[in-house]
């Protein structure tokens, strides 16, 4: 049975959190689409992790350009596709396209 957009970024928050940080006084860092900030928000509140999560909300075209300058997320939650191209990643990247609007 596939997930649902809020049960695929609940989980993805939740493994970022436990398993991208090597210290738990290290948070990892998202940076997610500035039309998400309100459901991220309260996802996150709602989360019990061993780091903390950090967000960078912004237009995906802004976040995507920090990334290549080598800003240092480790999850990219872009609204639009076009900017979520792994040759953009400094470091590996692996694209998943967890939803799409209807």
């Amino acid at each position: 049975m596939p997930l649902s957009r809020r049960q695929f970024v609940t989980q993805t928050l939740a493994a970022c959190a436990v398993g991208v940080s090597a210290r738990a006084s290290e948070p990892v860092i998202v940076f997610a689409a500035a039309s998400l900030t309100e459901v991220l928000q309260t996802l996150a509140a709602n989360l019990t992790t061993a780091a903390p999560i950090r967000f960078s909300f912004a237009a995906s075209s802004t976040l995507a350009r920090q990334i290549e300058q080598g800003a240092p997320a480790q999850l990219f939650i872009s609204a639009d596709d076009a900017w979520m191209d792994p040759p953009r990643c400094r470091s590996p990247c692996e694209r998943r396209a967890a939803a799409r609007r209807a």
